[in-house]
């Protein structure tokens, strides 16, 4: 990795890196799964650049090229999530995902201002899908194959105002469309996911929280967007967007002799008890459920609170 100072405005950071990740695994319990697999990415380039406007303002961007180690595990996108035969099919063959990314932005910030805004543009290579054979709860083998390409554009846009010494007031935003490029093959039947929406990817997410920060009182009132999610691949079953307000509330106490830096917190999550579907793809994802019957969705946890005292000695 170096740096480039092209001028008093514009700098560069550019480079590459290498990858090779090798992983064994051997069966302790269970049906025999053992052997090898190696990911050997040589050349992963990165190029970044910053141009200062003023003091105030600054246009930033980037390109990068990454990529994920295939994994040991016995479960998930793994090639020891299939049977032995099937490993030793694709132990060779299996491609590690890669990826892509182009990014543009601008930051800026006053005496009460701070804020960005990005755009991002992401393609994902030789997707890894384990396609589940069998109900996932009888914990059946996997079929590991690549599946194609998903690509990604989004914004991403955040604000923080210091509206005095002691309060503030942030904001962030999210837009991403994700979706599928390739339909795949699930054993000799076709799945049409091409120009689907990718599973579990909210288009829009939202932050907000106002906070008081005094030398020993402090408050954060906290509320959170998360848009419809799709549980199946062909988008035919999905849970509605949710929004969850929380609370915290604190006070830092004097310095009780020997225990120092004493605060005293209340927190209470999802204030308002909202009902509402937290994780989706528990039990993994499949390709048409419109009902729900796949026991995959969980719902989140109701109105909780939390007392706590700490200190430091």
């Amino acid at each position: 990795q170096d740096a480039w100072q092209l001028s008093d405005a514009m700098r560069l950071e550019f480079g590459f890196k290498s990858m090779q990740v090798d992983v064994e695994a051997e069966t302790v319990v269970g049906a025999n799964k053992t052997g090898k697999v190696k990911t050997d990415e040589a050349f992963l380039p990165q190029i970044g650049m910053v141009y200062t406007i003023n003091d105030q303002h600054e246009v930033f961007g980037g390109v990068a090229r990454n990529a994920r180690a295939l994994i040991g595990s016995a479960t998930g996108t793994s090639p020891f999530s299939a049977t032995q035969a099937a490993f030793e099919e694709i132990k060779d063959t299996i491609e590690p995902e890669t990826s892509t990314s182009f990014e543009l932005g601008w930051r800026f910030r006053s005496d009460s201002l701070e804020g960005v805004v990005t755009a991002y543009y992401v393609e994902f290579e030789d997707r890894l899908l384990a396609i589940q054979q069998g109900s996932a709860i009888i914990g059946a083998f996997n079929a590991l194959a690549n599946v194609g390409t998903v690509e990604t554009k989004g914004l991403e846009a955040g604000l923080n105002w210091q509206i005095n010494d002691w309060l503030y007031w942030y904001n962030s935003a999210s837009f991403n469309d994700s979706v599928y490029k390739d339909d795949f093959l699930n054993g000799t039947t076709l799945v049409e996911v091409s120009g689907k929406t990718v599973v579990d990817s909210p288009e829009f997410l939202f932050n907000s929280e106002l906070g008081v920060e005094m030398d020993r009182f402090f408050a954060r009132l906290h509320l959170k967007h998360t848009d419809d999610r799709y549980y199946t691949f062909l988008n035919e079953g999905e849970v509605d967007a949710f929004t969850l307000v929380n609370l915290s509330v604190g006070y830092r106490l004097p310095d009780l002799g020997f225990l120092k830096e004493v605060t005293a917190q209340l927190d209470v999550n999802n204030l308002t008890d909202k009902e509402y579907i937290s994780t989706v793809g528990s039990g993994g994802f499949s390709n048409s459920d419109p009902n729900g019957t796949g026991q995959t969705i969980l719902p989140g946890a109701p109105r909780q609170a939390f007392f706590s005292i700490k200190g430091a000695f």
